[in-house]
């Protein structure tokens, strides 16, 4: 059950650490450790969404098991987008101060990473982790696998 919860973990660290080692900055490791494992954050959406439709009570294992998106028949997951992660790393590139270059540069390469391993592991449709496809496709969860 917690597997998924930290999936991303080890290779955010790994990003984390060497935008650290760059910087010599504890705090800028906060964006790439919101995108490349607590960017999760948004599949709450898609649960509470199952949570008001069905009125059930909150239940950790049925969280973990990704089992309310056949449920909603809609996935949003909102972060999860190869559109939002190529941007910030375009963003990089046009800041002159380099510590926020390089933060943007780790936070993008992250994100990336995240979407990535989850378009690998959850195995959805060629275009399912972009949000304009899935804004297209009314969200439809048949749309996404």
């Amino acid at each position: 059950m917690f597997k998924k919860l930290f999936e991303h973990l080890p290779v955010t660290i790994m990003f984390c650490y060497l935008l650290y080692l760059s910087t010599n900055n504890i705090f800028s490791i906060i964006f790439p450790l919101f995108t490349g494992w607590l960017l999760d954050v948004d599949h709450f959406f898609d649960y509470f969404i199952f949570l008001k439709k069905t009125k059930n009570k909150i239940n950790l294992k049925f969280f973990f098991s990704g089992k309310y998106f056949s449920e909603n028949k809609k996935v949003y997951v909102l972060f999860h987008s190869w559109e939002l992660a190529f941007s910030i790393f375009l963003i990089s590139f046009f800041f002159s101060d380099e510590l926020l270059q390089k933060v943007y540069f780790w936070t993008s390469i992250s994100y990336l990473t995240h979407i990535l391993i989850d378009q690998i592991t959850n195995k959805p449709k060629f275009f399912g982790y972009f949000l304009i496809y899935r804004y297209n496709n009314s969200f439809n969860s048949s749309k996404f696998c």
